[in-house]
């Protein structure tokens, strides 16, 4: 498997390259710290595999979500190991409802990259034992579900500070529409207020 992997923190990529070597006919091909690499070497070095850090610095106005959702689309046949700190039960179940294939938790040891990969080669999806907890905690604390684009775009213009009845304009929507449409967001992320809400789209990284 060819692997490329994206982290802003050295000894990070430093780790997951030797995890990701050390594995039989597996090489890692390529690595970036921002997002701009990462489109480059996307571009022009062919791979099976993307482990990729959810809470990288923004760039061209590209959140976590919209991001893994552009890649999923432009690279039908990547698989996405997404990597995270996050430990909402909701927001990882949004990441997991996504479509990645794999989500380790970087409060497990690294070497859990070794066994998603392995699990990956076998056509399996794979969450490590904090992720497995939290996923576990979720189906039982909310519906769960994948934000839409639509429900996005909402919480954005709501988090920068529209009132609901500028968010419709804004959408081309009735308010009564717009409103359902936060409303099932914040059923999906778990929320109950919108102060649960800012919190929420902070660790999601679409403020």
């Amino acid at each position: 498997m060819r692997v490329i992997a994206i982290d802003d923190h050295p000894l990070i990529l430093a780790g997951i390259e030797q995890i990701v070597n050390d594995q039989p006919d597996t090489r890692l091909v390529g690595r970036a710290s921002t997002i701009a690499e990462l489109r480059d070497l996307l571009a022009t070095t062919a791979c099976d595999v993307l482990i990729a850090d959810y809470s990288l610095p923004r760039e061209d106005s590209a959140d976590g979500l919209s991001l893994l959702r552009q890649l999923q689309r432009q690279y039908p046949d990547l698989k996405i190991i997404v990597l995270t700190m996050l430990d909402n039960a909701a927001l990882i179940r949004v990441i997991m409802n996504s479509g990645v294939a794999a989500l380790v938790s970087k409060r497990d040891p690294l070497n859990h990259i070794s066994i998603a990969l392995q699990s990956l080669r076998g056509g399996l999806t794979y969450q490590s034992p904090t992720m497995q907890s939290l996923l576990g905690e979720s189906r039982h604390a909310v519906a769960g579900g994948t934000l839409s684009g639509r429900e996005i775009e909402v919480l954005r213009l709501f988090a920068a500070g529209m009132s609901m009845t500028e968010v419709a304009n804004k959408v081309n929507r009735t308010v009564k529409t717009a409103s359902a449409h936060k409303v099932s967001a914040m059923r999906k992320l778990g929320v109950k207020n919108d102060s649960e809400l800012h919190a929420a789209l902070r660790d999601l990284r679409l403020l």
